[in-house]
């Protein structure tokens, strides 16, 4: 997917690859994402914009992002990130 494991660098960025002139491996990187994306998002998850493998799903991350109701929590740590 474009990166090692862990690698929290730009690349790691759910966008990364889809604002680029990309080569043949880069665009097959880009497709791979885009479908992992593609899916979650249409089975009701929400996108971590900064790591393209996170998503959440009736947390307070997904709460903000989607205008839903929590359906479980708080989860450890969920009330110490800013801005919750």
């Amino acid at each position: 997917m474009g990166i090692p494991f862990d690698d929290c660098s730009e690349k790691a960025h759910a966008n990364y690859y889809d604002t680029r002139d990309l080569n043949k491996r880069d665009a097959e990187i880009r497709q791979r994402r885009i479908l992992l994306r593609d899916a979650m998002l249409k089975g009701g998850f929400s996108l971590y914009e900064y790591e393209w493998w996170h998503f959440d799903y009736g947390n307070v991350f997904w709460s903000n992002s989607t205008g839903r109701s929590q359906l479980y929590g708080p989860l450890f740590g969920d009330k110490e990130w800013p801005g919750l």
